[in-house]
């Protein structure tokens, strides 16, 4: 099954879709919004509250537009140890709901250095959005409080100060200068014109979608390469 794009829309943007559970596991749920399923999103946002229960970690998320719980559950609340209140992320993963409230399932979160990129990634939504919805079609009124302060139940809610290492999804003997320079070759080589997807790259060259995501992602804030369309990678 191919990888669902990672849209980036502000938080406020996903309270003004409506959300639809999947009646089973082949097919992923989604916020309907335009014409679109988004079933995974990429967000940029400040980190303002520390959540945690015995089977999850979780934080609130805060783009300037709304804020929006992320969570972790069992073996990937790893992924949330760099994290901590006031941290600025780049968070990838899977819209769900619970109890009627929105929330993404963690795959890759990346801390970043500099409010620089939260301010680049608004002038990013601004072209993006004219392709999400090239017929410039109304909002609908947000279905869901946009400001986001439940707590889920046994949770706890604490400022907490952790490890600042990264922790990654980074395959074995493969260093990330490596795996840049390789992606760049890739992209050089596959690219006929009208981008290279993520995808294609996963297959080919027999990484994890994820590990693509991250070592993207720091192609981009390099500058090297850039998503001529969503989900379609050229170089710059």
């Amino acid at each position: 099954m191919e990888r669902a794009i990672a849209y980036k829309l502000p938080i406020e943007y996903l309270y003004r879709g409506t959300f639809v559970k999947s009646p089973g596991d082949m097919q992923p749920s989604y916020v309907h919004l335009f014409d679109l399923q988004v079933s995974r999103v990429n967000i940029i946002g400040t980190v303002t509250e520390i959540l945690g229960t015995e089977t999850l970690s979780g934080f609130i998320l805060d783009d300037g537009t709304g804020q929006i719980h992320a969570r972790a559950f069992d073996d990937k609340r790893y992924l949330l140890e760099p994290v901590s209140v006031g941290s600025l992320v780049c968070v990838i993963g899977r819209m769900r709901e619970y109890n009627d409230t929105l929330y993404v399932q963690v795959e890759v979160v990346k801390t970043l250095d500099t409010l620089l990129w939260l301010q680049l990634r608004k002038k990013e939504q601004e072209s993006l959005l004219k392709i999400y919805n090239p017929d410039n079609k109304k909002l609908p009124e947000s279905s869901s409080v946009v400001s986001v302060r439940s707590i889920p139940e046994g949770a706890s809610s604490q400022s907490v100060v952790v490890s600042e290492e990264l922790v990654s999804d980074v395959i074995e003997d493969v260093s990330g200068d490596d795996l840049s320079a390789e992606l760049l070759r890739f992209i050089d080589a596959y690219d006929s014109g009208t981008g290279v997807t993520y995808e294609l790259i996963a297959e080919k060259k027999g990484i994890d979608i994820q590990v693509v995501e991250e070592a993207v992602f720091d192609l981009i804030k390099g500058g090297d390469v850039f998503e001529v369309s969503p989900g379609r990678l050229k170089l710059t």
